[in-house]
């Protein structure tokens, strides 16, 4: 079985030479197709796709590491109602890191973590190909996860088992109005998010080491909340 490989970016020089030697050194990955030439990165992903030739498609951010054993770890969960699969990624960030490392002490974190994280993630090419991108990056992630669900298959996250995103997840006022505005979160998922965070956070400086780590978790949590609340009196 071959696997092309797409990756998204705006600049070829961006990818991460670590990203291309771990693929380079599996044999099962096939072509890697780099689309410089298509914005925004929805539209790169969906271009990418249709360029490659394989039954799955391997889709990477240009700023991921993956470890030697990702394809295989992803191909062991694949069946016939397999949609997508993807992992855990850790964060190039020591507060965000404190907070998964106490979240994990009470959680297995792949159970209480939503975010589907496309920016490593083993996909089935043809679903790819009727997917209607998202005309901007805030929501992109659950945009692609509701189609691969809607389409009648699943969509799976795995553990932690070794990749990092180099660059920091950016959370702003307008993510919290596209969450809200297109229904990715519950009001019990909000809350679930929000008593989890500030909760758990409180204990971040137990492992970072640093005040100021609960704070930056907060800081995003009033952005989030700020735009949710934004959208949600503007509907009215």
């Amino acid at each position: 079985m071959k696997v092309d490989v797409v990756i998204p970016t705006r600049n070829r020089r961006d990818v991460r030479k670590e990203l291309l030697e771990a693929i380079d050194n599996e044999p099962m990955f096939n072509n890697v197709i780099i689309v410089t030439d298509v914005q925004p990165l929805s539209e790169a992903r969906f271009e990418g796709c249709k360029r490659a030739s394989t039954e799955w498609v391997a889709m990477f951010d240009d700023d991921v590491l993956i470890p030697p054993h990702w394809l295989q770890s992803v191909l062991k969960e694949v069946d016939s109602k397999t949609g997508a699969v993807a992992t855990v990624r850790g964060q190039n960030d020591s507060n965000i890191d404190a907070y998964h490392r106490v979240i994990s002490a009470f959680y297995h974190l792949h159970n209480v973590d939503s975010n589907p994280h496309i920016g490593n993630v083993l996909i089935k090419r043809s679903l790819m190909l009727n997917f209607q991108p998202t005309p901007i990056f805030t929501g992109e992630d659950q945009h692609l996860r509701n189609h691969i669900e809607d389409s009648g298959y699943t969509w799976k996250i795995l553990p932690y088992i070794g990749v990092v995103h180099m660059r920091r997840a950016r959370i702003s006022v307008e993510t919290g109005v596209y969450y809200k505005r297109c229904h990715y979160y519950s009001h019990f998922q909000l809350l679930r998010r929000l008593g989890t965070r500030f909760l758990l956070g409180s204990f971040t400086p137990l492992v970072s080491h640093s005040l100021f780590s609960p704070f930056s978790l907060w800081k995003d949590d009033v952005k989030f909340v700020s735009g949710w609340l934004k959208e949600t009196y503007k509907s009215h």
